[in-house]
């Protein structure tokens, strides 16, 4: 509840009784005559979960009725104080459109008055002189257990032959209020471990999408330049983002030098191979060098396995020289998780 709504609760209920009883309780003290009513509810009997506000402006309705009623002492000033229950107004109803499950199982167990029943009873009872107007049976023992009215000697004296029944009575629904507060959390704890769980299936099922990609987020270029996004086609953007090779055959084709390059970008990963091999056999016809450049690698997050393009050095005639050397350099790689490995 917002602060501007507990102070409204307070303006209205409070402020709304002290205001005005402060205005003609002079003029009633004067003349030696009147009454006055003061409305505050059975939430001022016993608090009641989902009414802090509302039970603590009513409590200050009752506290300051009692107040003023021991002021009234030995004039003929009369003050009554109602306790009425839910009450079928169009204000009850706009409230039922928000009040918590376990509000409307507590506060409907005292059940539901007319407007018309209240308003006469609470007449006939500022009438008949009595101090508190109360409604029902769950009003009757309520007032009978916590106020302190001391309207007849009969009053005082089944108050105190019943107190102690009364409160073990009392006692019993106390406590089934309490389980229906605990089974309200209990149902909103699983409601919320649901809620949880669906949200995290669903980040999965986007995540494997690619719907939380930089392409799902920011759509195609990005940055402050221009420049190529490799997320910008997913999922069908090519896989190979350059690929580069030479062969170079030194003079009198003694010995020659292959070089391969390939560039791989995806979604997920960044790959760059090179590939270095350096030939210089000691016979007269070149062997067919063939084979893979680099090592096979498998990304994750592609449909299937790249492979590096095949690089094959064609046979020739090359001069005598010492011996075979070949060499083949390192290829290293880099996925989306900032892992490298290298070879």
């Amino acid at each position: 509840m917002k602060i501007e709504d507990i102070k409204q609760m307070i303006d209205l209920n409070y402020f709304g009784t002290a205001y005005p009883t402060r205005y003609v309780l002079k003029g009633m003290k004067e003349r030696n005559e009147g009454i006055i009513v003061f409305v505050s509810s059975e939430a001022a009997l016993l608090g009641i979960y989902g009414y802090s506000a509302y039970s603590a402006a009513k409590w200050a309705v009752r506290g300051l009725a009692e107040s003023v009623l021991m002021e009234l002492v030995g004039t003929d000033v009369r003050l009554m104080l109602a306790f009425p229950p839910d009450t079928d107004t169009p204000g009850f109803k706009q409230e039922e459109l928000t009040k918590p499950k376990e509000t409307k199982l507590i506060s409907g167990s005292g059940g539901l008055q007319s407007p018309q029943s209240v308003g006469k009873k609470m007449l006939l009872d500022a009438m008949n002189g009595k101090t508190y107007s109360v409604f029902g049976m769950s009003g009757q023992l309520l007032a009978t257990l916590y106020c302190s009215s001391i309207d007849s000697f009969g009053q005082v004296f089944m108050q105190i032959l019943t107190s102690g029944f009364l409160r073990a009575i009392t006692v019993p629904i106390i406590i089934s209020f309490h389980k229906i507060v605990r089974d309200g959390l209990k149902d909103r704890m699983k409601s919320n471990k649901k809620t949880l769980l669906i949200v995290v299936c669903a980040v999965a099922a986007a995540n494997a999408g690619g719907l939380l990609s930089p392409v799902g987020v920011y759509g195609g270029h990005y940055g402050a330049i221009n420049a190529w996004n490799p997320y910008s086609s997913y999922p069908a953007q090519p896989a190979i983002s350059s690929q580069h090779s030479n062969i170079y055959r030194s003079p009198l084709n003694l010995g020659q030098v292959s070089t391969f390059s390939k560039a791989v970008d995806t979604p997920f990963s960044s790959v760059r191979k090179s590939d270095v091999r350096i030939s210089n056999p000691g016979v007269a016809i070149a062997p067919a060098y063939q084979g893979i450049a680099a090592p096979l690698v498998t990304h994750y997050g592609v449909a299937a396995p790249l492979a590096a393009p095949v690089a094959k050095v064609a046979g020739g005639l090359l001069g005598v020289a010492y011996s075979a050397a070949p060499a083949v350099s390192h290829m290293s790689y880099t996925n989306g998780l900032g892992l490298a490995y290298s070879w």
